[in-house]
């Protein structure tokens, strides 16, 4: 009896090691913060919740980088492995704000690896991430300073030739409205660009142009859409920018000349 009992104080001693190891990991893994550390590693199979307080106004990018990121990390491991699972942005109470977008840290596109989200001064947020191979997340914050009218009628002036920039935030369903004032006959040309985990929906419209709607789907701020209406009279048109759906979100430019 002496020996099975020292047996059985062994075998509660390694479990309960166990299970403190376990509950370290997921203290670890529920205490990460992008405040703290903008590149995080996560090893494993292991969900995760990354924490991140927005500065200001603007949007964040998230980016999934294959294996261990860190000055010691084996050059040929992150090919190797190539990690891919899923993104998903929520709430300070852990309520989605999007779908989970899948990720693939390796296939050397970064529209493939990185998803961009706006997000709001003061505000909480959480990255939900369900890793398939051992990954860091790193996180990239841009402030954006936005004057927009959230309704037709506060529609904000834009003037010809100049640029500016704006944000979808995060699980705000509300518009961003400018007006463009024309003082004689001319074609317009609109230009518009930005950075987003889905779509975000332009509306051009006006007394004398047909309304049109067009999109940027992700994208690269360095890449520039274009659209031009019919020569127009003078007179007022509007630019409507939304989000797609609710998962939508991002950041947005644009100007007319």
């Amino acid at each position: 009896m002496k020996i099975g009992r020292k047996w059985i104080h062994i075998t509660t001693v390694c479990l309960s090691a166990l299970c403190l190891c376990l509950l370290s990991g997921d203290v670890h893994a529920a205490n990460a913060n992008f405040n703290q550390k903008p590149l995080i590693q996560l090893d494993g199979n292991e969900e995760a919740w990354i924490k991140y307080k927005a500065k200001n106004n603007g949007y964040i990018t998230v980016t999934a980088i294959a294996g261990d990121a860190g000055d010691d990390a084996d050059s040929d491991s992150s090919t190797e492995q190539s990690p891919v699972g899923t993104f998903q942005l929520c709430n300070a109470k852990k309520a989605a704000l999007s779908k989970p977008f899948s990720y693939n840290a390796s296939s050397g596109l970064s529209a493939d690896a990185s998803l961009t989200f706006g997000v709001k001064k003061n505000a909480v947020y959480y990255l939900r991430v369900a890793p398939q191979g051992s990954l860091s997340v790193q996180c990239k914050f841009k402030k954006v300073t936005e004057n927009s009218g959230s309704a037709k009628s506060k529609a904000k002036l834009v003037k010809q030739n100049k640029k500016i920039g704006g944000i979808i935030i995060a699980g705000d369903k509300t518009a961003d409205w400018y007006k463009l004032t024309v003082a004689k006959k001319q074609i317009l040309h609109l230009y518009f660009s930005g950075k987003t985990n889905e779509k975000i929906r332009f509306t051009f419209s006006g007394t004398y142009i047909k309304t049109a709607k067009r999109y940027i789907i992700q994208g690269d701020e360095s890449q520039r859409h274009t659209y031009s209406t019919e020569r127009v009279q003078p007179g007022t048109y509007y630019v409507k920018v939304e989000r797609f759906n609710d998962s939508s979100s991002g950041y947005y430019s644009f100007q007319w000349k």
